[in-house]
């Protein structure tokens, strides 16, 4: 696939947080994963090399992590572009088959399409073009948009008033906007997610992020909190309700007190990565101490 169409307001909305530099690696990964109409593969080494990434490595793999979601098999596909190139897709598939018939199929003449007399017994006379339609004994006009639509304009209320308390104390880093925080609720409602578990989960976090005094750099986007991997429902506990006795418990630990994929760490065992939990945990309480 080569060509798609921008929407200027809504990329606005979604990267109007990021730094130039940031934005254009977010541009070059997407833009790669439409033209190869498939994931960034899980080892990210020759793409970066590709695009001309590998100076900023560690940048492009926070960039994938916040507008990307790893799969099963730990490619990294975008989640909004997968619709547009099924629909390419499709499109493609139709104009092939099209063609192994010779064509478009032949538009009929305005004679054949009009033709409402002496119809065969059993077939319709032409549609009227209004389906959803119909006249009742006393030809009343009665349409589906009579419908009250009460119960939708009040849960919509209830949203609007949730999202205004999100605003209020979920914690964003440098640069992040209402409008980019918007989007990013407003997708999460469209993927049926629950507003009331979402605000109590932004709750959670902005007291995590006060007690743990977490750098502004760590602070998770809204995309990526209330994004599909639901990071909202996470507990966000204190670091004395976060244990390190397993490997797992380790990534789980490094994950949330970092905010950094324990996959992508530098660390060479789950020993080190632990030490440096720890460290960050001591600091934390040093710098509570002072304050």
């Amino acid at each position: 696939m080569h060509y798609y169409k921008l929407n200027i307001g809504d990329w606005g909305l979604a990267t109007g947080h990021l730094r130039v530099d940031e934005e254009g690696i977010c541009l070059r990964l997407i833009n790669y994963f439409i033209s190869n109409e498939g994931p960034i593969p899980a080892n990210t080494t020759q793409v970066f090399r590709k695009l001309r990434l590998t100076d900023v490595a560690e940048l492009a793999t926070a960039i994938l992590e916040e507008f990307f979601i790893r799969n099963e098999n730990g490619d990294w596909p975008h989640p909004s572009s997968v619709e547009l190139i099924r629909e390419y897709q499709d499109k493609a598939d139709t104009s092939r088959e099209n063609g192994k018939k010779g064509g478009r199929p032949r538009t009929p003449k305005p004679s054949e399409v009009h033709q409402t007399q002496n119809n065969p017994a059993g077939y319709q006379s032409e549609p009227t073009g209004n389906p959803g339609i119909t006249l009742t004994t006393n030809q009343e006009l009665i349409t589906t948009n009579h419908q009250p639509i009460t119960n939708n304009n009040k849960q919509t209320e209830i949203t609007e008033t949730l999202f205004l308390d999100v605003e209020k104390v979920l914690p964003r880093r440098q640069g992040v906007t209402a409008d980019s925080m918007k989007l990013a609720w407003n997708q999460a409602i469209s993927a049926g997610n629950s507003p009331e578990q979402m605000l109590a989960g932004a709750k959670r976090y902005a007291n995590f992020v006060q007690i743990l005094r977490t750098e502004d750099k760590y602070i998770l986007s809204p995309g990526g909190f209330f994004g599909p991997d639901q990071k909202y429902l996470l507990e966000w506990g204190t670091n004395k309700t976060l244990p390190l006795g397993t490997d797992e418990q380790i990534e789980h630990a490094y994950r949330i007190e970092l905010g950094a994929d324990p996959s992508k760490s530098s660390c060479r065992s789950h020993r080190e990565m632990r030490v440096l939990i720890e460290d960050r945990r001591e600091k934390n309480k040093r710098e509570i101490r002072i304050h």
